[in-house]
């Protein structure tokens, strides 16, 4: 799940749209301290990057953004406590801030309260009809609650919103594949790569299903391909085709020493 985070130019497009411009000279201090954590959180600097925003809310104790990208920083370092403090604020500040209602439910989801997850995206998806990423979100979640049905059509809904979109049609491959469709996830997967030939994610993925269907040399095939673009995955699949085969293997040994 990728969190939003909302930088100040991009605020108009967003809710901020009704935000006064600053008018003192502590507000005009608190944007700049926001655009700062901004800068520092986009190049990996998250502690700092709370921080600044820490500043900016103390000059600025209403600024709901602020509190967003706060709670974003605190996700990506893996503080999802702190996380869901910070955006609940936010929301108390601007009740109709659909991406702070979004990334609270991306950190429920990591700490495992998956039901409150599906709520808060849910509700970001009321606030915001066309909000793509919401519905892969909540298709994530109820495919982890098992309610695979519903993830899937949560899923379709962010492909109409997105149908170009080589990692949508990657999200709908894994929606189908945890419902157990894996000839629809395999489609689904195939249309991603269309989309995105070097798209490493959805190899390792449609190779996955592959295996899971007993077809060994169709997820060589992505084997092969992975290699030259994510060394990590291309590992990662390698030692499950290897075990699989090993795990066969003994297992037919076996039943070899049984028949004798």
């Amino acid at each position: 799940m990728t969190l939003i985070f909302v930088m100040l130019a991009a605020v108009g497009k967003t809710s901020a749209q009704n935000q006064a411009p600053p008018e003192t000279p502590l507000e005009t201090e608190a944007i700049a301290l926001y655009n700062q954590g901004t800068t520092l959180y986009k190049t990996g600097k998250y502690q700092e990057a709370i921080n600044a925003f820490k500043r900016s809310i103390r000059l600025k104790p209403d600024f709901a953004w602020a509190y967003n990208n706060l709670g974003v920083a605190y996700s990506d370092s893996g503080s999802y406590s702190e996380a869901v403090a910070v955006l609940n604020e936010a929301l108390r500040l601007h009740s109709g801030f659909a991406e702070a209602r979004r990334n609270l439910g991306c950190a429920y989801y990591h700490l495992g309260r998956v039901s409150e997850a599906v709520l808060e995206f849910d509700q970001a998806i009321r606030l915001k009809p066309d909000y793509e990423a919401a519905y892969t979100d909540l298709a994530a979640a109820l495919s982890k609650l098992n309610r695979h049905s519903e993830a899937i059509i949560a899923q379709e809904k962010a492909i109409r919103l997105n149908p170009q979109s080589a990692p949508t049609f990657n999200d709908l491959g894994c929606a189908y594949s945890r419902a157990g469709q894996n000839e629809k996830a395999i489609k689904a997967f195939k249309k991603s790569l269309a989309l995105n030939s070097v798209y490493d994610e959805a190899h390792f993925n449609l190779a996955a299903v592959y295996l899971a269907e007993n077809n060994r040399n169709s997820s060589l095939e992505q084997y092969a391909r992975l290699k030259s673009l994510n060394v990590e995955l291309a590992e990662k699949l390698y030692k499950a085709l290897f075990t699989i085969r090993y795990t066969k293997a003994r297992s037919q040994s076996r039943a070899e020493d049984l028949a004798r």
